[in-house]
């Protein structure tokens, strides 16, 4: 029926697309969007919507397997998609349809995609394409398993970091910081893993003050429980001068940390075992019933309290 309505069709051809992908029939949902085009149905922000996040949330997250993974070729299908749409009807995208395909990319692997369909967006400096906390959170997620080229994953990751500080639309909250600390954390790279300290000690109440400020040398590292891999960049590169912020610009304005979760304080953990140092992480009591309790939760949005 929805073929036979022509035009008027496109809520229900919109309808059918939900269906197939939410049994993960991506490519009749694919095949459908294309033969919509082909009877002369243009597709709108909200079929856009239902196909971007359909692939989205395909991933099975209970039982994934090999076959949950979207293929290179889905992800080009859908940037092309994207792009097409851009060029011709700029009005029907947002930030929305943005974050979903970032989410897309870093499912299928393609994180040389999520680099391509930020620049894209952001050079047409329209309103509507405003990266959110969210844009910045899957790109960091991202960046993380650039693998391929992670002396590239870390330099976007700080110029990204650089930017979202200085955004005043973008109010920075623990999700986010999680993600950009994870490309720091799980590099296999000791001068990274040792700005990942800085990074969860500037940004999270995991230590003392006086800690914030204690300079971590990278070679104190123990190779014995060092996890080597490719997420590193070549010894011939000087990171400090090359690629990442200065230590200053970390936490550019300095005002808020944020109570770490339990993920955090492991990871941190990890870190000092790592290199050696004190970890004199003490959680903070909370008294029930005081109204406090938020201050104490696992990663909310209003977790942060101003420098003591």
């Amino acid at each position: 029926m929805a073929r036979l309505a022509g035009e008027q069709g496109i809520f229900a051809t919109g309808s059918i697309l939900k269906y197939l992908l939410s049994e993960k029939k991506l490519n009749s949902a694919l095949n459908l969007f294309n033969d919509m085009k082909k009877r002369g149905q243009r597709p709108d922000g909200r079929v856009l919507n239902i196909l971007f996040t359909g692939f989205a949330n395909s991933m099975d997250r209970s039982s994934p397997s090999k076959s949950d993974k979207i293929s290179e070729g889905k992800a080009e299908a859908l940037f092309a998609i994207f792009s097409k749409t851009l060029e011709n009807d700029p009005s029907s995208v947002s930030i929305v349809h943005v974050n979903s395909l970032l989410k897309v990319f870093r499912s299928a692997g393609k994180t040389d995609l999520s680099i391509q369909l930020f620049d894209k967006v952001s050079a047409l400096n329209k309103k509507q394409l405003e990266p959110d906390v969210r844009t910045y959170t899957e790109m960091f997620s991202s960046l993380r398993s650039y693998s391929s080229d992670f002396q590239t994953a870390v330099k976007k990751t700080e110029e990204l970091f650089s930017r979202v500080q200085k955004d005043s639309t973008v109010r920075i909250d623990p999700q986010l910081m999680r993600s950009y600390s994870s490309v720091f954390i799980f590099a296999n790279d000791p001068r990274l893993n040792a700005r990942a300290i800085t990074i969860l000690r500037e940004w999270y109440r995991i230590c003392s003050m006086t800690a914030i400020k204690q300079h971590i040398d990278w070679k104190t590292y123990k190779k014995a429980i060092f996890k080597k891999g490719p997420r590193k960049i070549g010894h011939d590169v000087d990171v400090e001068e090359e690629i990442l912020l200065p230590l200053s610009e970390v936490n550019y304005k300095k005002t808020k940390r944020f109570e770490p979760d339990e993920t955090i304080t492991r990871r941190y953990a990890s870190l000092c075992d790592l290199f050696g140092i004190e970890n004199d992480y003490k959680p903070r009591k909370v008294e029930p019933g005081s109204g406090n309790e938020a201050i104490a939760s696992h990663g909310r949005l209003e977790n942060f309290v101003e420098h003591p």
